[in-house]
């Protein structure tokens, strides 16, 4: 299966394009395709960036994960494994 994804334009609408990677990042998850919950891709932003840049990519992998969700909501588990 394909799915079409703008993430581009979600990364644009936090003010960054640079964070279409992070936006997919959440996308997977979101659709069970990440071993990765929520609150473990927040925590991995947290131990990479430094702090300046926490919100900002935060919020890319939230965005993301919504997405995701509405393609495959009965796979996303914003807690747990995706597996």
């Amino acid at each position: 299966k394909y799915f079409l994804i703008d993430a581009s334009s979600i990364a644009e609408s936090i003010g960054n394009p640079l964070l279409a990677n992070v936006v997919l990042m959440g996308v997977a998850s979101g659709m069970g395709l990440l071993p990765l919950s929520l609150e473990n891709l927040e925590i991995g932003v947290k131990k990479v960036l430094r702090e300046k840049f926490w919100d900002v990519n935060i919020k890319a992998v939230k965005l993301g994960f919504k997405e995701g969700q509405k393609i495959a909501p009965a796979k996303a588990d914003t807690k747990g494994n995706n597996s």
